[in-house]
């Protein structure tokens, strides 16, 4: 439908896309045909524009593993050879909030310290005259983050080196019992590198998780297990202008909008829970005698396209 002034034809727009920021540690309610609401979690609430991701500003991660097929996270035992499931019974390290947050492990001061941060977005799509369905991703080649220290100091080796071991964690539910699972590395180099001038081996390229209590053993690699999908700090998935069909195949899919069928409501939602960590099996970081306070941000974009 259009409006006519002499020679103008204005078209009516839909809006298909959705930014978010997951900040120091945003995402808009955008008018049109996707629309989203955001919901915090642990170590994390909603800022007053709706939109955005806060982290509370006393909160620290420490080191874990997070399965994102079972969706639960693993520590590694201190003087031994295990791992313990965060949460589980007899859980090392865990303090007086086992059971309301399990993620939550213990004050130290002012500091507050947590295994993982995670919220949640739940994404509605409003079909109007679309004769397909819709897919939606996570918009990995217009993503940016920034790593640096609490401090606010330039960046340096040591902090990009604890930002490599940085992830975050896509688990969806769509059609009310379809998955998708996507890990997304922004900060991790493939290849060789240098610490401290000394060459190293070149960088094991598989990227591990935990899903077991026995070190060695008990890690999977992402691609390797079919489970999930990595991206890395290099992917780059071109989704082309609001007009081109893309296929939910494509590694940044998070699931399909389907469209009803003789529907009572023309609205379809698909749920996105976040989980944010520092990978504590990634081979890749280097840490110091010293507690390191390392501080990471990333814009999280979303969209929509026809589904091919």
């Amino acid at each position: 439908m259009a409006s006519f002034d002499g020679d103008t034809v204005a078209w009516f727009t839909s809006t298909r896309t959705f930014t978010s920021q997951a900040g120091k540690f945003a995402v808009s309610n955008l008018e049109g045909n996707l629309a989203c609401s955001v919901t915090g979690g642990t170590a994390t609430s909603v800022n007053a524009n709706g939109k955005d991701i806060d982290v509370d500003s006393a909160a620290v991660l420490g080191d874990a593993s997070f399965n994102h097929v079972g969706e639960v996270v693993y520590t590694d035992v201190p003087d031994a050879n295990t791992f313990q499931l965060v949460g589980g019974t007899g859980a090392w390290g865990l303090l007086k909030d086992v059971v309301a947050n399990p993620l939550y492990y213990g004050a130290v001061g002012t500091q507050k310290y947590y295994y993982a941060a995670t919220w949640q977005y739940t994404f509605t799509y409003t079909f109007v005259g679309e004769q397909t369905n819709m897919n939606l991703y996570f918009n990995v080649s217009a993503a940016t983050k920034e790593y640096y220290k609490a401090d606010g100091s330039a960046h340096g080796e040591e902090a990009l080196n604890t930002a490599q071991g940085f992830r975050l964690g896509f688990c969806s539910t769509y059609d009310s019992t379809s998955h998708k699972r996507i890990v997304w590395a922004p900060f991790r180099q493939q290849g060789t590198w240098d610490h401290d001038g000394d060459a190293e081996t070149a960088q094991v390229k598989s990227i591990r998780y935990v899903n077991g209590t026995t070190a060695g053993s008990d890690m999977n690699d992402y691609t390797a297990d079919g489970t999930g999908t990595l991206l890395d700090s290099a992917a780059a998935i071109d989704l082309g202008d609001g007009s081109a069909a893309k296929a939910a195949t494509l590694d940044n899919c998070l699931g399909v909008f389907t469209k009803p069928v003789a529907p009572a409501s023309n609205t379809v939602q698909i749920e996105v829970r976040m989980t944010a960590w520092f990978e504590g099996t990634d081979a890749s970081i280097v840490t110091s005698a010293q507690t390191l306070f390392q501080q990471v941000s990333a814009t999280l974009p979303f969209t929509v396209r026809k589904a091919a």
